[in-house]
């Protein structure tokens, strides 16, 4: 905490604070969109994977169900 007797910053001081900062927010903005960007990337790989590991097994289980279904139409 700035003490009473600690002279004011003077306005150039300031002014140059706010501008580095503006600066450094820019930077940041930018990481965040490339950080949005990768992690939307890796949850479409994710999704595909899961896809890709699900579905086999769920064609499997539906032609098993869809032959068990045609046997018994069959058989009666």
């Amino acid at each position: 905490m700035a003490k009473l007797d600690t002279p004011a910053p003077q306005f150039d001081d300031v002014w140059r604070s706010i501008q580095a900062l503006a600066e450094s927010q820019k930077e940041t903005d930018r990481q965040i969109r490339e950080l949005k960007q990768q992690i939307g990337g890796l949850g479409d790989k994710f999704s595909y994977f899961t896809e890709g590991m699900a579905l086999p097994a769920i064609v499997h289980e539906l032609s098993r169900w869809l032959t068990n279904q045609v046997r018994e139409v069959l058989n009666s």
